[in-house]
């Protein structure tokens, strides 16, 4: 829809954010349209850092910022950040500065990174 109405769209995902930080210097918005619930800490703070520089983001999608990971080398090809292994839920004082949850016990993430 956005290039059907004559919008500049360039396609990245959390992956690039993970492999290239200034995947987002140029950007003008960052929209989240899926099931965007599993963050490297890398992935986390480019986006943070990018949000405290002024980029506006968006998010259409359930459980975001659900899960941290970590990622992992290709062990066939030797490509970066190939396979993946969830860490650990955020938790404590953590979850509660950056909204990151572990559960429904933890505050929402529109308490932190996504402020509504």
């Amino acid at each position: 829809w956005l290039e059907q109405q004559g919008y500049d769209v360039v396609y990245a995902s959390n992956l690039d954010l993970q492999l290239d930080p200034d995947t987002l210097k140029m950007a003008k918005v960052f929209l989240s349209v899926g099931d965007d619930e599993y963050w490297s800490r890398r992935m986390f703070e480019e986006a943070l850092e990018a949000r405290d520089q002024g980029l506006s983001f968006a998010f259409f999608s359930g459980n975001t910022l659900w899960h941290e990971i970590i990622s992992y080398n290709s062990t066939v090809t030797g490509l970066p950040c190939r396979a993946f292994a969830r860490k650990q839920y955020f938790d404590g004082e953590e979850a509660k500065l950056t909204g990151l949850r572990s559960g429904p016990s933890l505050p929402s993430p529109s308490t932190g990174f996504m402020k509504a």
